[in-house]
């Protein structure tokens, strides 16, 4: 279950799209997603991207390395300005910023564990669309400001980064918070939705907001044994 929750507080329209890592892999990009391919229809449309990397582990039937190239190739296609990504180690978030060029793309996040431990909430943005004006990160948790904490039963650690941007082309500011909730427990999903409109009502208490995107596309090969 992955959840971006974006909050539109400028000008600009959304158009949003979502991605699989995982299921993508072996596909050629053009028939790569689910729904429709973002364009460059108006100028002052905003890309933004839900896209889970899913994780790089040893076990892995389609280990990272067999699908850096077609992720690569899949956001330069697109060219999304915001991206929220679920799943991404610090290794292949590291081979995202080499492959896209970090002169075009900036990078904030932090390992769930704690610095570069563990799987990021990354968010990605277009440097000539967005400037982050500040940023932060916060658990999923009863002690939410604890890097790795983890109290309400959950099977993982969860958290939320989220930046503030200037939109360089429409104006105004956007708030984009990132973060995958658990799959394990719901009680732990509950408390967390419960957290993240409260921070969100804090960081943003009189702009209009998007609902939250829900990200499940549908996935052009047999899912992973292993969830997290």
């Amino acid at each position: 279950m992955n959840e971006s929750a974006f909050i539109n507080c400028g000008q600009a329209p959304v158009q949003s799209c979502f991605a699989d890592a995982e299921g993508i892999a072996g596909l050629h990009p053009e028939v790569a997603f689910g729904g429709e391919r973002m364009t460059d229809n108006d100028p002052p449309w905003l890309r933004v991207m839900s896209f889970n990397l899913h994780v790089d582990w040893p076990a892995s039937p389609r280990p990272w390395r067999e699908r850096r190239n077609v992720v690569a190739h899949l956001l330069r296609m697109e060219r999304p300005h915001l991206i929220g990504t679920q799943e991404g180690l610090h290794g292949p978030l590291r081979d995202l910023e080499a492959d896209l060029g970090p002169e075009h793309y900036g990078w904030i996040g932090q390992g769930r564990e704690g610095g570069s431990r563990g799987e990021f909430m990354a968010i990605g943005y277009d440097r000539t669309r967005l400037r982050p004006l500040e940023y932060d990160h916060f658990w999923l948790s009863g002690t939410p400001q604890e890097p790795g904490s983890n109290t309400w039963g959950g099977g993982w650690t969860r958290m939320v980064t989220w930046v503030r941007f200037h939109d360089l082309s429409g104006g105004g500011e956007l708030l984009a918070a990132n973060t995958h909730f658990d799959d394990a427990s719901a009680y732990a999903r509950d408390c967390s939705a419960e957290l993240l409109a409260e921070r969100l009502n804090t960081l943003a208490p009189d702009v209009p907001r998007s609902s939250p995107v829900t990200s499940t596309p549908p996935r052009a090969t047999a899912p992973s044994t292993r969830r997290s």
